[in-house]
């Protein structure tokens, strides 16, 4: 929602010079995520505090946090 909000904060002014709804709006800032390139992640190997040893294949399809 923050996301929308801000995209929202920088168009608006835009709005005073042109003919533009909140749907249309919305509808591009909704094309510019869609247009970002995820990236494959790189092979690592992590051991976690238990011991126990974590590849990119063990945590495939899962959501990952890493905290340095």
């Amino acid at each position: 929602m923050k996301k929308i909000l801000i995209i929202l904060a920088l168009f608006l002014p835009l709005t005073t010079t042109q003919a533009i709804t909140i749907d249309e709006i919305v509808a591009k800032a909704s094309k510019m995520w869609q247009d970002e390139k995820s990236t494959k992640l790189p092979d690592f190997s992590v051991v976690d505090l238990n011991g126990n040893t974590h590849t990119n294949k063990t945590v495939e399809g899962k959501f990952l946090v890493v905290n340095f």
